[in-house]
């Protein structure tokens, strides 16, 4: 009979342990939010590369600084 107390118990503390874990799964939002700093920082690294002309450097960061103005309408931070 002591067996089934084990049992039970063993089960009772792995479901407490369980549920006292956070969930680390990502919210689509959270994910978005996600994307669209990579794609900034993608934007940024562009930027960088010392191929480029100066005419095209200067556009680029506008397109990369638009995007930061978007993102951070669009969840109230900054990237």
């Amino acid at each position: 009979m002591k067996s089934y107390k084990y049992i039970i118990g063993f089960a009772v503390g792995f479901l407490l342990l369980y549920l006292a874990i956070p969930s680390t799964k990502e919210s689509p939002k959270d994910k978005e939010k996600s994307k669209d700093r990579d794609v900034i920082k993608l934007c940024w690294k562009d930027y960088e590369k010392k191929s480029i002309s100066a005419e095209t450097k200067q556009f680029i960061a506008s397109v990369c600084e638009k995007k930061e103005d978007d993102f951070q309408k669009k969840y109230g931070v900054k990237p």
